[in-house]
Protein backbone atom coordinates (compact mmCIF):
# COMPACT_ATOMS: atom_id res chain seq x y z
CA UNK A 1 0.00 0.00 0.00
CA UNK A 2 1.01 3.69 -0.65
CA UNK A 3 2.50 5.94 2.11
CA UNK A 4 -0.39 8.09 1.23
CA UNK A 5 -4.25 6.89 1.02
CA UNK A 6 -5.77 8.43 -2.70
CA UNK A 7 -9.55 7.53 -3.33
CA UNK A 8 -8.76 5.50 -5.95
CA UNK A 9 -7.74 3.12 -3.82
CA UNK A 10 -10.75 3.34 -1.24
CA UNK A 11 -13.57 0.99 -1.38
CA UNK A 12 -16.54 4.00 -1.54
CA UNK A 13 -14.79 5.18 -4.39
CA UNK A 14 -17.00 4.90 -7.92
CA UNK A 15 -14.52 5.04 -10.85
CA UNK A 16 -17.33 6.01 -13.38
CA UNK A 17 -18.64 9.16 -11.98
CA UNK A 18 -15.72 9.88 -9.64
CA UNK A 19 -17.94 10.06 -6.57
CA UNK A 20 -17.51 9.14 -3.03
CA UNK A 21 -20.10 6.33 -2.22
CA UNK A 22 -20.26 6.59 1.47
CA UNK A 23 -23.72 7.20 3.47
CA UNK A 24 -21.76 10.63 4.40
CA UNK A 25 -21.48 11.44 0.51
CA UNK A 26 -25.22 10.36 0.09
CA UNK A 27 -27.80 13.76 -1.05
CA UNK A 28 -31.67 14.07 -1.67
CA UNK A 29 -32.15 16.78 -4.21
CA UNK A 30 -34.74 18.74 -3.25
CA UNK A 31 -36.08 19.71 -6.30
CA UNK A 32 -36.22 16.27 -8.09
CA UNK A 33 -36.12 13.96 -5.24
CA UNK A 34 -32.95 12.20 -6.86
CA UNK A 35 -30.09 10.76 -4.70
CA UNK A 36 -26.55 12.24 -5.55
CA UNK A 37 -23.17 11.92 -4.06
CA UNK A 38 -20.45 14.25 -3.38
CA UNK A 39 -17.44 14.20 -5.75
CA UNK A 40 -14.34 12.16 -3.93
CA UNK A 41 -12.60 15.73 -4.71
CA UNK A 42 -14.81 17.36 -2.42
CA UNK A 43 -15.10 14.85 0.33
CA UNK A 44 -11.44 15.10 0.81
CA UNK A 45 -11.41 18.72 0.27
CA UNK A 46 -13.80 19.45 3.43
CA UNK A 47 -12.52 18.48 6.89
CA UNK A 48 -16.09 17.87 8.09
CA UNK A 49 -16.38 15.09 5.82
CA UNK A 50 -13.07 12.95 4.76
CA UNK A 51 -10.48 15.43 4.43
CA UNK A 52 -7.04 15.53 3.29
CA UNK A 53 -6.33 12.98 6.22
CA UNK A 54 -8.71 10.64 4.40
CA UNK A 55 -10.68 9.86 7.47
CA UNK A 56 -12.92 7.37 6.14
CA UNK A 57 -10.82 5.49 3.70
CA UNK A 58 -11.10 1.72 3.61
CA UNK A 59 -8.48 0.37 1.59
CA UNK A 60 -9.57 -1.66 -1.24
CA UNK A 61 -6.80 -3.14 -3.45
CA UNK A 62 -6.40 -3.43 -7.06
CA UNK A 63 -9.27 -0.86 -8.35
CA UNK A 64 -7.47 0.79 -11.00
CA UNK A 65 -4.32 -1.10 -12.63
CA UNK A 66 -2.10 1.75 -13.40
CA UNK A 67 0.40 1.97 -10.58
CA UNK A 68 1.58 5.55 -9.08
CA UNK A 69 5.01 5.82 -7.77
CA UNK A 70 5.91 5.08 -4.15
CA UNK A 71 6.79 8.87 -3.30
CA UNK A 72 4.11 11.86 -5.11
CA UNK A 73 7.10 14.29 -6.50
Amino acid sequence: MRPYKLCRDCRHFDPDTVNCLMEKAKQINVVTGDVMYITAYGMRNNYDLCGLGAAYFEHFPDVMAEPLPEEPF
